[in-house]
């Protein structure tokens, strides 16, 4: 009797280790769920909508170059002198200054922060309209596949870029024989003059980052 006494407090003993061991793994697994990263595309309109009209209003009223860009790992209370601050998600902020004193100040503070991540200032690049700004392809290591493609044989083939059409003058400068062909969708005609620029950074994109047996066909939709 004694032996099944022993046997059962063992047994017994074994079986709480167990289930508060699973017991306090779930609980910091549970945890890390929480302190997951926040998918912007789950967030509500309303908290995008009021993200954007609040940074429009320190765009328009304040120097963009007084601005902390901040990654805590918890709720920031201490807005450091900020004139105001805008929450983003992901403990993200943006701390907006009036001056560039009280931001270089903040940004040694935060810069010092247990509890921060990461803190930026807003790096305002200022180029000329007539200038031609690129960098991603070398950034991406692209550039020596291109050259070892450009070797000939390869059969062409052809990109549609479905968009706000697209500056072909421009286009035609730097990469010419790029583009084969345009297509208007609005009103069925070759014009695709893209008064927007968003469709002409694309395919700026496009013939810069591919080998010359690739041709653009932009489709002005929008």
């Amino acid at each position: 009797m004694k032996i099944n006494k022993r046997m059962f407090l063992f047994l017994f003993t074994c079986f709480l280790m167990v289930f508060f061991g699973l017991f306090f793994v779930n609980i910091k697994i549970i945890g890390n769920k929480k302190s997951s990263v926040i998918n912007i595309s789950n967030l509500s309109e309303e908290f995008m909508d009021n993200y954007f009209e609040k940074y429009n209003e320190i765009a328009t009223s304040y120097e963009k170059a007084n601005i902390l860009i901040v990654t805590s790992t918890k709720k920031l209370n201490n807005i450091y002198g900020a004139t105001s601050m805008i929450p983003a998600p992901n403990n993200q902020y943006i701390l907006q200054f009036d001056t560039a004193s009280k931001r270089d100040k903040a940004f040694e503070q935060l810069k010092n922060s247990d509890s921060i991540l990461n803190v930026d200032e807003n790096q305002i690049m200022k180029i000329s309209e007539n200038s031609y700004n690129s960098w991603g392809i070398d950034a991406m290591g692209l550039s020596g596949s291109i050259e070892g493609l450009n070797t000939g044989g390869l059969n062409d083939v052809h990109v549609a870029i479905i968009d706000t059409g697209c500056d072909v003058n421009l286009v035609n400068k730097y990469y010419p024989g790029k583009i084969s062909e345009s297509y208007n969708a609005l009103n069925n005609s070759t014009t695709i003059s893209d008064t927007n620029g968003h469709g002409t950074h694309i395919a700026g994109t496009i013939a810069e980052g591919t080998p010359s047996n690739v041709k653009i066909v932009p489709v002005k939709a929008s």
